[in-house]
């Protein structure tokens, strides 16, 4: 498995053997009023979104890229 930085932001993982790559994840907490969860769990039940996490993690994504013009 190599680890290499993509964009400066991510460490990729990438599998030699199923040659795919996977970003290196770490766990944060985050407080959210009831509102916005229940918006998140909606898409994930409209199958938009596998999970909290890829919401979220899609989200700050798209605020980095907006402010940094990167991704």
């Amino acid at each position: 498995m190599k680890l290499f930085n993509a964009d400066n932001h991510f460490k990729i993982m990438i599998d030699e053997e199923a040659d795919e790559p996977k970003l290196e994840l770490k766990p944060i907490s985050a407080k959210m009023p009831p509102e916005m969860i229940d918006a998140i769990d909606e898409l994930i039940r409209q199958e938009q979104y596998a999970t909290r996490s890829e919401v979220i993690r899609i989200a700050v994504r798209d605020l980095i890229k907006q402010y940094e013009g990167t991704y």
